[in-house]
């Protein structure tokens, strides 16, 4: 089936600004590693030339939201093997005497050859047979086999290759099976909307106000002093000096000296101007934030949006905390006690885990690739991330849909993630921050956790970004652990369930991807009866894998076809891989040592996250 259009409109009420700037930062990304873009430009991207658009589920059965076409529409007889080719899906579709094999006296059943080209460089085609080399054959003489890769001619029994020269690149193909997951690459992102688009409009417009955002982070700035920052507007300015100036001349005409009532009148509208109380904070958090990453603008911006984001999920307004499950869970009778049910926190390394609902979610598709995602992988820019096919000329177009759902929010245990970092030798003792001290805490989090270096195309370097690399591997092995567990204590396909994580918090949110698993509140069950016996499963199913002990050593295929050891891809489809639509890291940076820990040949131990020792 080929996709030919969208039944689409434009979507409302979101910011464009925030969406445009993680286009420009993962294709900006995506050309530093080497690979070519066709229609997304960084440089020119604005709201002018391109445009949000969402399905507009009519819900009319005559106009429907996708509308597509049979492809490829070559075909065989599973009874003569002879080959049919259509002209055009229309045909095909509406005759229904196409569905058999039209040779005298066959009758068999036509069956669909499955097999389109695609190219690294975007383009892709449906497979068309090549004529048979003896002259006059053509191709109504062809017949194929299913499994094979190639025709042959019934009248001379000439063998038809099925390669095909790209009509853009020229390079030469050879056909995939169309269900092959690289066909289609799609380039996407998920983000939080905030709740409140003020403080959106904050972070994203305004100059320190990501400073502003850290300062509330860590306990420096009340949530009454922050509410008066939020409102600030340089066009604010005049009307301030207005009122300056009105209580300057009201205090010389009650007797003070112009110099004195002008220092009185300045001293006190400072006081209530949101932009002095903004440059007071912003001055106060810059000497904490000392990390190279964050002098990057886009990093710091988006450091202090993942802290909003965290903050919407947290501050949702409908949700469970782990008292209220416990409680829950006594009355169902699946817990004798609750010390038993708010013991899993301490347990298994979670500062606090709760039920939340009502998130909005958005999801944005802005490009795609053919045969691969990292353009590292394919040598001299081989890659090209083409953009979606416009609807409009000269608007391109970034598809989102929006879901408000439900999750279960694991926030963990900053010290004790410090300690496993000393621990396992990654961080020194000296140089740690006082795990008694939550501000020192949530700083080091900060100044250590680059965002930056996380993308959706490549492992995080191990090297440059070492701290990144462990936590995040760390949350994000978590995060996989659970939702392959998932299944049998949610009711829920863990195809299903997605997640969302916050490095530098350091939390992930497991939350349902569609709207059935949110009406029925399976999550919320989940919480509030079983999510002892959840993490206990987790727990005990990650010190086994059907592929160990390959799978835990970390020995893999090498580049020249022999075994090889690889210390940063402990995982695998037995124990942490989930479908890639639930993971946009493609699988990448998992790690199941970092949960229960190992011991190498050479007796180099590295201690796991929930390992007792």
């Amino acid at each position: 089936m080929k996709v030919t259009d969208w039944n689409s409109k434009p979507l409302e009420n979101i910011n464009k600004e925030r969406i445009f700037s993680e286009v420009k930062n993962e294709v900006t990304q995506f050309m530093l590693r080497g690979g070519r873009v066709t229609g997304l430009n960084p440089a020119t991207m604005n709201s002018s030339n391109f445009v949000v658009l969402t399905p507009k589920a009519s819900g009319n059965p005559q106009i429907p939201d996708i509308v597509s076409s049979v492809s490829p529409l070559t075909f065989f007889c599973t009874k003569c093997h002879s080959v049919k080719v259509f002209s055009n899906s229309s045909f095909f579709i509406n005759n229904p005497r196409n569905a058999k094999c039209d040779k005298p006296g066959c009758n068999g059943e036509l069956k669909q050859i499955g097999l389109i080209y695609a190219c690294t460089c975007g383009w892709a085609g449906p497979l068309i047979p090549n004529k048979c080399t003896t002259t006059g054959h053509g191709i109504q003489h062809l017949t194929y086999r299913a499994g094979e890769f190639k025709f042959t001619c019934k009248l001379d029994g000439v063998k038809v290759e099925m390669m095909k020269r790209c009509p853009e690149c020229n390079t030469n193909l050879f056909p995939k099976n169309i269900a092959t997951g690289d066909i289609f690459v799609p380039f996407n992102f998920t983000m939080i909307e905030l709740l409140e688009q003020l403080e959106e409009k904050f972070v994203l417009e305004i100059q320190n106000s990501s400073y502003v955002v850290i300062s509330k982070w860590i306990g420096r700035t009340g949530e009454e002093e922050y509410r008066k920052i939020l409102k600030f507007d340089k066009n604010d300015d005049e009307m301030f000096k207005e009122i300056e100036d009105n209580l300057c001349k009201s205090l010389i005409e009650n007797g003070l000296p112009e110099d004195q009532a002008r220092a009185i009148a300045r001293s006190t509208v400072q006081k209530n101007n949101p932009e002095s109380i903004l440059d007071k904070k912003a001055n106060e958090v810059k000497p904490l934030i000392h990390a190279n990453h964050l002098a990057n603008e886009y990093t710091l911006k988006k450091t202090a949006i993942s802290i909003l984001e965290y903050n919407t999920i947290l501050d949702s307004g409908v949700g469970i905390s782990i008292l209220e499950g416990a409680n829950k869970a006594l009355q169902e009778n699946s817990i004798f006690s609750i010390e038993e049910y708010l013991e899993i926190e301490k347990k298994y390394g979670f500062k606090s885990i709760k039920a939340c609902g009502n998130i909005p979610i958005l999801n944005c598709v802005y490009g795609y690739t053919r045969l691969g995602y990292d353009p590292k992988d394919l040598p001299n820019g081989g890659l090209t991330l083409r953009a979606i096919k416009q609807e409009t000329p000269g608007q391109r177009n970034v598809y989102a849909t929006r879901l408000t759902t439900e999750g279960i929010l694991f926030e963990l245990d900053r010290a004790r993630i410090i300690k496993w970092l000393i621990d396992n030798g990654i961080l020194d003792e000296n140089q740690a921050p006082d795990v008694d001290n939550d501000e020192e805490l949530k700083l080091w989090f900060i100044n250590n956790i680059d965002l930056g270096a996380i993308n959706s195309f490549s492992k995080i370097d191990k090297y440059s970004s070492k701290y990144t690399y462990y936590v995040y591997n760390l949350i994000h092995s978590l995060s996989h652990a659970l939702i392959k567990e998932s299944e049998d204590f949610s009711g829920l396909d863990k195809n299903s369930l997605a997640e969302y994580l916050f490095p530098s918090v350091p939390a992930f949110f497991i939350y349902c991807q569609n709207t059935q698993g949110t009406s029925l509140g399976s999550l919320f069950s989940l919480f509030g009866s079983v999510l002892h016996k959840w993490l206990s499963k987790t727990n005990e199913n990650m010190n086994k894998c059907v592929f160990d002990p390959i799978c835990i050593d970390g020995v893999r295929r090498g580049e020249q076809g022999g075994l090889v050891g690889d210390d940063t891809d402990i995982s695998c489809i037995g124990c942490l891989y989930i479908n890639e639509v639930s993971c946009r890291h493609f699988n990448k940076d998992l790690n199941r040592r970092f949960i229960i820990g190992y011991t190498d040949v050479n007796d180099n131990k590295t201690y796991g996250y929930w390992e007792e020792y």
